[in-house]
């Protein structure tokens, strides 16, 4: 059966930002049901196929439970499984810039497993098979990470340490150079480069670092807890 349906996509694959509301349109192409094996309230294999009635599968029934997905009614879930069984696909790319002039191999024609994987969700009654976005959390390039630590220490003296005329020039300078460099990979992702160039990030003078304070570490608030009730003694 064939069937096309849309779903939303993030704004920007991997990353958890939704407000553009954008969509996907897909075409399932495939058999009116398909199979998923559940054992120990996971996922373990999927198949666009019956299994065989000598399949490990159904010989042990009462380790494995096999559902039977309506292409149908449930066409994300049997198309994304249809996808996990297709090696055949071919991925088309496109040649994108990098801020450093390296370049890397977009993906232009995402599939649907790219943007969601299938889980089984034991926290729903019943349980149920259902689709969950993929993030990457680890997006940042180290550079970002590095300047944002070191502009954070020149913040911190520039407002709260009493630094000499020379120095405190310098310290806003630095700032401005830092700011600018971060505007421009704010939003670079990590899996976009083959290679991390931390020289590029612009360098504070010897001379500044040995006099910057360091920003004192937060101590976590004590916990007020309240006064212990005592019981009251019996009066003889």
């Amino acid at each position: 059966m064939q069937k096309v349906f849309s779903i939303e996509i993030p704004d920007e694959i991997y990353i958890n930002s939704w407000e553009n509301n954008l969509t996907a349109s897909f075409t399932y192409d495939g058999p009116e049901t398909v199979y998923a094996v559940i054992s120990n309230d996971s996922l373990i294999n999927v198949s666009i196929d019956p299994y065989e009635s000598d399949s490990a599968f159904v010989v042990d029934s009462e380790k494995y439970t096999i559902l039977e997905i309506n292409a149908e009614t449930d066409t994300k879930l049997a198309h994304i499984i249809h996808e996990m069984k297709n090696d055949e696909y071919e991925y088309e790319y496109v040649d994108t810039t990098n801020h450093d002039g390296s370049t890397w191999a977009e993906i232009t024609n995402y599939r649907l497993k790219d943007y969601y994987a299938l889980r089984y969700d034991i926290d729903t009654d019943p349980a149920e098979l259902k689709l969950e976005p993929i993030y990457n959390d680890a997006w940042e390039l180290p550079q970002l990470i590095e300047s944002n630590n070191i502009l954070e220490k020149l913040i911190y003296n520039r407002d709260n340490i009493e630094h000499n005329e020379s120095n405190s020039a310098l310290i806003i300078s630095s700032i401005a150079l830092l700011e600018e460099y971060i505007a421009t990979i704010a939003t670079a992702r990590s899996w976009r480069y083959e290679e991390f160039d931390m020289t590029e990030i612009p360098s504070i003078s010897k001379a500044l670092s040995k006099v910057l304070v360091n920003k004192p570490i937060s101590e976590p608030e004590p916990i007020e807890y309240p006064p212990a009730v005592e019981d009251d003694e019996e009066q003889l």
